[in-house]
């Protein structure tokens, strides 16, 4: 089965078409091979026993931080998110993630490496000792990470996206011969499926929601041929209702009770519980009650809040 397997990369080559022009046959000598669903699943094959080295190597101190979380990795494909609560533990497991790989002909791409920093101040160094930079904000599988927790830029970005999308199908808008409700199909699949990606997994403030009703209103607005509401006394809701749409915060919260039922019927041991509950096992205790809340106006946060409003539509 290994030979059969090996034969398939072995004298790999590849055209590139352009214009309707063919390129001469070049060697691919390293990469996935598009179009080979074996590729990526011989590739995730490598990064979890990679990944399991690492831990292997580390020293009893880390493996000890890696048992509680304190040092975690997440992995898609390529794209490895490593977070750590001690600096010296992040540059430990960074020095074996790469000496590792070397085993396996891998190398750690260093300028795509990037740092974010929560709550901390203390620097990164690769395993030459250069500094790594940190940086405020940064994008992983789609959606962006802040150093501040906050929703506020990436919700920004997706709406800026989305209204890219929304105005290069300005002629499809405005083409009579296109019925309306092919239009609103086109709306919900191209452009608002950009705003909804992902939206289970943040909470979202009043003033978000508040931004995302208007952003859904404007479109409809648009498609629908509806002049704004200070013009002809139509309401948003009015203008949901005749394009037959729902609005995007019952969307959200369908989202987030669903995700919070996936939580709940988790073992324990999958970490997406753990971060969101206490990590004694047969509690629900949310995470943030397991520490010493700070002084001040307490943050809201995704568990607390969803179990609110689970409690509320069950009572």
């Amino acid at each position: 089965m290994l030979a059969a397997i090996k034969e398939i990369y072995v004298g790999r080559v590849f055209v590139v078409e352009d214009d309707g022009c063919l390129s001469q046959e070049r060697t691919q000598r390293a990469g996935i091979s598009q179009g080979c669903p074996l590729s990526p699943f011989l590739f995730g094959i490598v990064m979890t026993v990679l990944i399991a080295d690492t831990i292997g190597g580390l020293s009893d101190e880390a493996q000890a931080a890696h048992a509680r979380s304190n040092l975690e990795e997440v992995l898609f494909a390529d794209d490895t998110l490593l977070i750590g609560r001690l600096g010296r533990h992040v540059e430990e497991y960074l020095a074996e993630l790469e000496q590792r790989g070397m085993d396996y002909g891998l190398q750690v791409h260093w300028g795509k490496v990037h740092l974010v920093r929560v709550g901390a101040t203390i620097g990164i160094k690769t395993p030459t000792g250069q500094n790594i930079t940190a940086k405020d904000s940064m994008l992983y599988l789609g959606a962006t990470i802040h150093a501040d927790g906050k929703f506020g830029c990436e919700l920004s970005r997706r709406l800026g996206a989305a209204n890219a999308e929304f105005q290069s199908l300005r002629n499809l808008w405005k083409n009579a011969a296109v019925a309306k409700a092919r239009k609103l199909q086109v709306l919900e699949s191209l452009v608002l499926s950009k705003v909804r990606y992902a939206v289970a997994s943040a909470w979202r403030s009043k003033a978000d929601l508040r931004r995302l009703h208007g952003f859904q209103a404007r479109c409809l607005r648009s498609v629908l041929k509806v002049p704004p509401a200070f013009l002809t006394r139509v309401s948003n809701e009015a203008v949901r209702q005749l394009a037959g749409a729902r609005a995007l915060s019952a969307t959200v919260e369908e989202a987030q009770s669903a995700l919070l039922q996936k939580v709940l019927m988790s073992p324990h041991k999958v970490e997406l519980k753990k971060a969101a509950f206490s990590r004694t096992e047969g509690t629900l205790v949310p995470m943030t009650d397991a520490y010493v809340r700070r002084v001040g106006r307490p943050r809201h946060n995704w568990t607390e809040e969803v179990l609110k409003k689970r409690r509320r539509r069950t009572d």
